[in-house]
């Protein structure tokens, strides 16, 4: 049987506002943001005429590129997780929902 505490550990987590959901994914928003604009700072920079892959090179070579690109790919496995975890709530409510529907049949039932 699923606690009474448990469910309402699920209602929290699903009404919470702002929702972690919402959170990770502003945080996903804002790394994609620094990236591309770090992206843009150096190919702008650049004053040699490159190869769009020397270029790309040049890019990924950039210890402050490589940082921020750490930091969107956290961001997107904490987003990956709270929607795991809203996934993982919601289901926990429907087995709950399904346990007390069951429960009131089988009251029925011994009327």
């Amino acid at each position: 049987m699923i606690s009474d505490a448990e469910i309402e550990a699920a209602k929290d987590y699903l009404f919470a506002d702002p929702h972690p959901v919402a959170i990770a994914e502003w945080a996903v928003s804002n790394a994609k943001v620094a990236l591309d604009h770090r992206r843009a700072e150096i190919v702008h920079g650049c004053n040699e005429k490159l190869t769009v892959a020397k270029l790309d090179a040049r890019v990924a070579l950039d210890e402050q590129y490589q940082e921020l690109a750490r930091k969107l790919l956290l961001a997107e496995k904490e987003l990956t997780n709270e929607k795991a975890r809203r996934t993982a709530q919601a289901t926990l409510i429907e087995m709950w929902r399904t346990e007390q529907s069951n429960a009131r049949e089988l009251g029925k039932a011994f009327r």
